[in-house]
């Protein structure tokens, strides 16, 4: 009789500590970073999910998406599962079908860093010219050369991400 007893209340407190702690913890929305199965990652603020799809922010632009769960890593699975189901519904703006995956929406958050940069450097070799000193010119010169070369990377890194998922496509760029 004290075991069974020790067995409701056991119970009991299992159910109320995971009511407490899991259920106010992992509330909407809030903010993490999520990968794919082939491990391109994203950081979103996560709106509402049900059992097959979750609505997210991407972080990077603000825009909104719908994703299904079953192509996010099993961490992010997990992760996901954690939080309580939460209707999904029509959101405003309305949320846009995310056809293009991670893979496209990481590709496009790698153009928009190459235009930063190359604006970047636009910018270092308008402020040249109005640089007096030879110590100066000197410094600018070197940041040219530094933001020049990551240009050149970031360029290179777009070029081998659209190999590999030419390659993960099965087609041949």
């Amino acid at each position: 009789m004290k075991f069974l007893l020790f067995l409701i209340l056991l119970a009991a407190v299992g159910y109320f500590g995971y009511e407490r702690v899991i259920r106010t913890s992992f509330d909407y929305p809030d903010q993490f970073r999520v990968s794919d199965q082939d491990g391109r990652e994203v950081d979103i603020r996560l709106l509402a999910r049900d059992e097959t799809h979750f609505e997210f922010e991407r972080l990077s632009d603000g825009r909104l998406f719908s994703y299904p769960i079953e192509r996010l890593s099993f961490i992010s699975r997990l992760r996901l599962r954690m939080y309580p189901e939460r209707s999904l519904v029509a959101l405003e703006p309305p949320v846009e079908p995310a056809a293009k995956g991670l893979s496209q929406m990481h590709r496009e958050a790698m153009e928009r860093e190459l235009e930063k940069l190359r604006a970047e450097y636009d910018l270092q070799i308008s402020k040249a010219s109005a640089m007096p000193s030879c110590h100066e010119r000197a410094t600018l010169v070197h940041r040219l050369r530094e933001t020049f070369y990551d240009i050149r990377k970031m360029e290179y890194d777009l070029e081998a991400f659209d190999l590999r998922e030419g390659a993960a496509l099965g087609t041949a760029r």
